[in-house]
């Protein structure tokens, strides 16, 4: 339950941080070994550090491989189609089918909660939350039809 807690946080750093993961893994070659400072330059983000510390997660999730690279060049990452396997999106179509449903009926209570609400600003945020969840459910929806069920 803490994990899907951290998850939901809309704290700016993470929400940055996972915005430069999904550059790199969006802008990253297939099975060539890049280092950091490549990796960086590549989708144009100057502080190697913070690319280094995204890079080394993606590692921990398996989605990029890491070795060391010989002399002083630090390690080198490697992006694969092999691990883009592991990703969190489900792959049984029976799972999938359950994300798509929990998450129309959360986007039911959120059009509730709008009707309810009196403030504008708070209704504007909701529907921002509501239309990000429709986007979701075409998207996993486009992912269940390419999976032919």
């Amino acid at each position: 339950m803490r994990s899907l807690t951290r998850r939901a946080s809309n704290d700016p750093q993470r929400m940055r941080a996972r915005k430069i993961e999904g550059k790199i893994v969006e802008v990253m070659p297939v099975n060539v070994w890049l280092s950091c400072r490549a990796v960086s330059r590549l989708i144009g983000f100057a502080d190697e550090r913070k690319i280094r510390a995204r890079l080394d997660r993606l590692v921990s999730e398996g989605r990029v491989e890491r070795r060391r690279e010989q002399g002083d060049h630090g390690p080198v990452y490697l992006f694969s189609k092999s691990a883009t396997s592991t990703n969190s999106v489900p792959r049984d179509p029976v799972q999938l089918k359950a994300l798509i449903t929990d998450i129309r009926h959360m986007t039911r209570n959120l059009e509730i909660r709008m009707e309810a609400e009196k403030d504008q600003v708070l209704v504007r945020d909701i529907r921002t939350r509501r239309d990000n969840l429709l986007a979701t459910i075409s998207t996993l929806e486009t992912y269940l039809d390419d999976l032919g069920c």
